[in-house]
């Protein structure tokens, strides 16, 4: 499978990252399309057959996703990849740091059971 984990977009949330930027002749505004264009390109020339597996449930935060939400980017993804070739998964593990993440137990369980969910209803029973 292919596997992005771009937290590119994140750092544009910190002005010192933005400045920094700057300095080297970048556009923080103009960012976001360069680093969709990097994924959108990773997607397009992946291997044929290779499954495209999508983070989109964060791990970082315990509010939980809607799956109406979820559904739409799994559907933005699939103008890319065949809905066949597409996976869905949390963000990342859910103590990605020695300090862990601020995430209760039953929030990392709803999250779990949302990335289910979501699965059974965009591609059905395994």
């Amino acid at each position: 499978y292919l596997q992005l984990d771009d937290v590119s977009f994140a750092y544009l949330c910190d002005e010192k990252f933005c400045d920094g930027c700057r300095r080297n002749g970048d556009d923080p505004e103009a960012l976001p399309r360069v680093f969709a264009a990097a994924v959108n390109a990773a997607l397009q020339g992946r291997p044929p057959g290779k499954r495209a597996v999508l983070g989109l449930v964060t791990t970082k935060q315990g509010t939980i996703e809607g799956d109406a939400e979820i559904k739409r980017r799994i559907e933005a993804a699939a103008a890319y990849v065949p809905l066949e070739n597409i996976c869905l998964s949390p963000q990342c593990g859910f103590s990605s740091t020695h300090h862990g993440n601020a995430v209760s137990e039953s929030e990392q369980w709803r999250k779990l059971e949302l990335v289910v969910r979501v699965a059974r209803d965009v591609w059905g029973e395994a």
